[in-house]
């Protein structure tokens, strides 16, 4: 669903492939250049992404970051009784108490990750599922434990004279996310690409690519334990 989403969003927006939009108003037909596909397992930046980010010690670093955050949060208490008030349809109701724990039980993450051939890469973000630790990463994260998040809320009918006060606890076991892109991108069609075009039609930036499409978009959360 995300994938066909981000298809039609870019297709109501452009319309055309790179290919088209170079044979038509973005290219200068004076110059002709053969292809040159840039190898993205190559690329100094997929290959800096790859040998900092994606590593347990970056994990750790995360981790130690949402901690902090989450820390700071919490001492600020801004999410501390009423934080929101939302009204519609003659009701109101207040959101309170919100609180969130091990955010920082990032499992896995993974940018820009080759996979396949030198075109294709990945992404993906494994939040909690501790029982699946690697030995690798497993000193990292030994925090690690269920994502708690806690919520209250009271619903106010002033008519009927109706409140409603509602808390709800849910402990998550893990969240995940996958997705990835095949990219061909042609580092010599920039040079084809008028200037004129380029700074008139936005969608000529989008030129040098030969193909570009998403794929393996998936997500799922493990609902552990709700409180009601």
């Amino acid at each position: 669903i995300s994938q066909g989403r981000i298809k039609e969003t870019y297709t109501s927006q452009h319309g055309q492939t790179g290919e088209e939009l170079e044979e038509g108003v973005c290219r200068d037909p004076g110059l002709v250049t053969e292809q040159q596909i840039v190898a993205l397992d190559s690329h100094p930046l997929v290959k800096w992404v790859n040998r900092t980010v994606n590593t347990p010690a970056f994990i750790s670093a995360f981790n130690s970051f949402v901690r902090c955050a989450a820390s700071c949060v919490n001492k600020s208490g801004i999410l501390i009784g009423t934080f929101k008030t939302m009204e519609f349809a003659g009701f109101r109701v207040e959101m309170q108490n919100l609180q969130l724990e091990n955010l920082d039980s990032v499992n896995e993450i993974a940018l820009l990750r080759p996979e396949v051939d030198s075109y294709h890469l990945i992404n993906s973000l494994l939040l909690g599922q501790c029982e699946n630790r690697t030995v690798s990463n497993a000193s990292f994260i030994s925090d690690c434990g269920p994502v708690t998040v806690s919520l209250g809320a009271v619903l106010h009918q002033e008519t009927l004279g109706m409140m409603v006060d509602m808390n709800v606890t849910t402990k998550l076991k893990y969240i995940s996310f996958t997705g990835g892109a095949n990219i061909l991108y042609d580092l010599n069609a920039m040079s084809r690409v008028s200037m004129p075009s380029l700074c008139s039609r936005t969608e000529c930036a989008a030129a040098p690519f030969s193909a570009f499409s998403f794929y393996g978009f998936e997500s799922s959360i493990g609902m552990d334990e709700l409180k009601a």
